[in-house]
């Protein structure tokens, strides 16, 4: 069987973006990585004025993601992140010791299976739809090496009230490999290692309003995005974005935050009503 073909455009240079007069970009070789895994062929797009014929000879298009942070308003202590390789890891670490966060927040680039230490929290974000239900034991694994004894977890990931696959489309145009998983699936990452879930909030609706103001900022670039590739690639991404705001209003995906810790732990609120006391 033929794998697809998986274009991958380079990302700009997010430390700073024109030297010279150039434009200096990059290819984060992770994402080559994960479309391989996944069985796909991963290409990487070269950087040109009309790439609307190379586009329209793969299968599929994976768009990096940009850059944000801002560790010091979310978290008070010392905090770990676990990245994967290319220049990112290199902006992020500029960043913290511009904010002068280069002693609270360290930066590793590693496969995340390596990860080594104790923690007081471990946060998943958006991996878990990623790694493939197969992957669920490995990743309590690691969480279970690393949580110490009165640290919390916290797995946030779309999902789905039952378990079922991905969107063919979706599967085949936009994420390949995906996999939301329902609270069922989930649970292979706490029940075997002892984990209780403390909280499951459901944030469907604010994903909904997320996605809307992607859209909305989508339409804004539409022209942008035309000229960078072609009018059916513009339409394969308005159907995606507008119709994954239909999915989360209707309640055909979730959004899941998951909050769980060791069962032995007792110093847990009895209540959420310290959540909303007035400072």
């Amino acid at each position: 069987m033929q794998r697809p073909l998986i274009g991958i455009p380079p990302c700009l240079d997010a430390r700073e973006r024109w030297r010279a007069g150039r434009v200096y970009v990059y290819a984060d070789h992770a994402y080559a990585r994960a479309i391989d895994a996944a069985g796909g062929l991963p290409v990487h797009l070269p950087m040109q004025s009309s790439p609307a014929e190379l586009v329209a000879r793969i299968d599929g298009l994976l768009l990096p993601g940009g850059d944000d942070f801002a560790p010091d308003r979310a978290y008070p202590d010392d905090v770990t992140f676990d990245l994967a390789p290319g220049e990112q890891i290199a902006f992020a670490r500029e960043r913290a010791r511009r904010e002068q966060l280069g002693e609270r927040v360290e930066f590793i680039q590693d496969d995340g299976r390596n990860i080594a230490g104790e923690f007081d929290a471990f946060v998943s974000v958006g991996m878990l739809e990623h790694i493939g239900v197969e992957g669920y034991g490995e990743l309590g694994d690691v969480i279970d090496r690393v949580l110490n004894d009165d640290g919390r977890g916290l797995i946030h990931s779309i999902g789905r009230d039952r378990p079922g696959p991905l969107n063919s489309w979706i599967q085949r145009r936009i994420f390949p490999g995906a996999y939301p998983p329902s609270i069922s699936e989930m649970m292979v990452l706490f029940e075997p290692k002892g984990f209780s879930v403390l909280d499951i909030e459901n944030l469907r609706l604010h994903y909904a309003r997320t996605l809307e103001h992607w859209l909305e900022r989508y339409e804004a670039q539409v022209n942008t995005v035309r000229n960078m590739f072609d009018e059916r690639f513009v339409r394969a991404w308005r159907l995606y974005l507008a119709g994954s705001v239909s999915t989360f209003h209707c309640g055909e995906l979730q959004l899941f935050q998951v909050l769980f810790a060791r069962n032995r732990d007792n110093d847990i609120p009895m209540s959420r009503d310290h959540i909303y006391q007035q400072d």
